[in-house]
């Protein structure tokens, strides 16, 4: 009877990932890698000079990098930001496996289309790291710079049984009563902002996070993605010589001493490190994160 209970409780109509009145002015939706991605384009105010693919963390999209895309445009590059699959406004496919390979190869795959056989420099926030880092193993000769903000990689590690759990019904169904009546209540999510922020946020941001967690199938993807699965290892010893490291001083989410740790492997690797800014230094401390991040790419062109 209590596995019943869950069932009882009515949930909200929600809208598919796709409506159109969900979409930016620029949003486009196409197929990469047997998903639905949806993603952005920010053309250079003056000729250009290069490109910037930007990748989200983990419950972010595209909206986390809207602070960033107009100083870049207005020194020359073209900026792609993407919606990693059960994100944003792209696709809630829960029988895709959302390792950190498979979203670098639909990540090049889009890149290509965009701008086919140009080099790229990719730019990831949080979980958005892996997926850069594998992008830059997979094809460095494409790789221009590895710029990971308050993120390193990690390899999902779920065991069979724990995958099998998160997948019933049951869970599924617990998922989207505590997402629908708990977590996207305006001030709990407020809340949860905050923390990751390390600073109140301002109401454009908590409702713009907030939008595409009202998606159908907003909980369903996001056990689908803590859910996947991988066998595939990183060498850093590939990657580090286009590495840069950019992290909040008082992040909270993933502590500034996870960097300090991974420096002492490799101390070639620059670490730039933002004063009184938490897990989202990119949105929270904007006019120095952008200047950084310029002063960055500019030297690997």
């Amino acid at each position: 009877m209590i596995f019943a209970l869950p069932f009882l409780i009515p949930l909200k109509p929600t809208p598919h990932y796709s409506e159109p009145s969900l979409r930016f002015p620029n949003s486009i939706i196409e197929q990469f890698n047997n998903v639905y991605v949806h993603y952005r384009i920010f053309e250079p105010n003056i000729p250009k000079k290069g490109n910037i693919l930007m990748i989200h963390g983990f419950a972010g999209s595209t909206f986390s990098w809207r602070k960033n895309i107009d100083t870049l445009t207005q020194n020359g590059y073209q900026v792609v930001c993407i919606d990693l699959p059960c994100f944003g406004l792209s696709e809630r496919k829960l029988d895709w496996n959302h390792s950190s390979e498979n979203r670098a190869k639909l990540a090049w795959e889009l890149t290509q289309k965009v701008a086919p056989n140009e080099p790229w420099n990719l730019v990831g926030h949080s979980m958005g790291a892996s997926v850069i880092l594998t992008m830059g193993q997979l094809q460095p000769e494409k790789t221009l710079s590895l710029v990971c903000v308050d993120g390193l990689f990690v390899n999902p590690r779920v065991n069979a049984i724990n995958r099998f759990l998160v997948n019933t019904i049951f869970i599924q169904r617990i998922s989207e009563i505590l997402l629908q009546r708990y977590f996207t209540k305006p001030e709990k999510f407020k809340q949860i902002l905050a923390s990751a922020y390390g600073q109140t946020p301002e109401e454009e941001a908590v409702s713009g996070y907030l939008k595409p967690f009202m998606v159908t199938n907003a909980a369903k993807g996001i056990l689908a993605t803590v859910s996947s699965y991988s066998t595939f290892s990183l060498d850093y010893a590939k990657v580090q010589n286009k590495m840069f490291l950019i992290w909040g001083e008082t992040d909270t989410w993933i502590p500034l001493q996870n960097a300090l740790n991974w420096k002492k492997k490799y101390p070639d690797v620059p670490l730039y490190i933002l004063k009184n800014a938490g897990h989202c230094p990119m949105e929270t401390h904007p006019k120095e994160f952008n200047t950084l991040l310029l002063k960055i790419i500019q030297k690997q062109q």
